[in-house]
C-alpha cells in the first residue's frame, strides 16, 4: 500500500510540473494524403495520444468543413499511448484536413491532417461546381428605444454547376460605419451542395440604430472547393 502510495506521489507531482504541450503529444495524419480517381473516396485519418503520466483524457475531432464529432474519452491509468482512428467519405473533389482537439485535462491541438481528393470520374473531370451567394437579404424584426435595432439576415445560395460540390463554410459578416471593421456574425457547414440546388438559411444580430451597417455573405469562405467561376462567391448589402 505504500509503494502504491509512492508511485502515485511521484506521478502526480511530476504532472503538476510539466508544462501543457508536455503532458499529452499528439500526432494525426491522414490515409491517403491525396487521391485522384472515381469519387466517392473514403479517407481514414490515423492518430496517437501519448499520455507522459496517467489521466483521463477527452478530446474531439474537428474537421474543416465545420463538422465535429462527439466528445471521446480515454482513461490513461499509466503513461502510454492510445491510437485514434476516424473516417471521412466525400464525393466530389475537396481539399481539407481533420485534426485532434484535447479538451481535458489540458486544451491542445494535433497538426492539421491534411489531404487532398481529385475525383476524376466523366462529369467532375471537365465541369467543376460554381457555388454563388444567390440572394442576400436584410430585414428589421425588432428595436429598442430607437437606440438598437435587430436585423434577419436571409441568405441564399446556389451551385450553379450541374457537378455537386464536396463540403465547404458560409459565412456572414457584418460592419457598422463608422469605423467599419468586419466581424463574423455567423457560419454555416454545409456537406455539399447538388449541381443546380439552392439552399437558404438565416441569422439575427443587433446592431446601434444609428449607424449604416454593411453585411457581407461569403460562400466557400475557406477555398475548399475548386470552382469554375471563383469570383461570384460574395454579395453585399447594406442597411442605412
Amino acid at each position: 500500500m505504500f509503494k502504491i502510495f509512492i508511485i502515485f506521489l511521484f506521478y502526480f507531482f511530476n504532472f503538476q510540473n510539466l508544462k501543457a504541450e508536455e503532458k499529452i503529444k499528439l500526432n494525426f495524419e491522414a490515409i491517403p494524403k491525396s487521391y485522384k480517381g472515381n469519387c466517392p473516396k473514403e479517407f481514414t485519418f490515423k492518430g496517437i495520444i501519448v499520455a507522459k503520466v496517467p489521466m483521463v483524457v477527452k478530446y474531439k475531432i474537428l474537421r474543416s468543413d465545420g463538422a465535429t464529432a462527439p466528445i471521446q474519452i480515454i482513461d490513461f491509468k499509466y503513461p502510454g499511448e492510445k491510437e485514434v482512428i476516424d473516417k471521412w467519405k466525400i464525393s466530389a473533389s475537396y481539399k481539407g484536413w481533420e485534426q485532434i482537439e484535447i479538451l481535458e485535462p489540458v486544451n491542445l491541438k494535433s497538426n492539421k491532417a491534411e489531404f487532398v481528393l481529385e475525383c476524376s470520374d466523366v462529369i467532375t473531370a471537365y465541369i467543376k461546381p460554381d457555388l454563388t451567394v444567390e440572394k442576400l437579404f436584410l430585414r428589421k424584426v425588432d428595436s429598442i428605444n430607437n437606440q438598437k435595432i435587430k436585423l434577419r439576415i436571409e441568405v441564399s445560395i446556389k451551385n450553379l454547376s450541374t457537378t455537386p460540390s464536396g463540403p465547404f463554410i458560409t459565412t456572414v459578416e457584418g460592419a457598422m460605419y463608422p469605423p467599419g471593421t468586419l466581424y463574423e456574425i455567423g457560419r454555416k457547414s454545409v456537406n455539399g451542395l447538388q449541381g443546380g440546388k439552392s439552399l437558404e438559411f438565416s441569422f439575427e444580430e443587433w446592431f446601434p440604430a444609428s449607424k449604416d451597417i454593411k453585411i457581407l455573405a461569403i460562400v466557400d469562405k475557406e477555398n475548399s472547393i475548386e470552382e469554375s467561376n471563383e469570383k461570384n462567391n460574395q454579395k453585399t448589402e447594406v442597411w442605412k
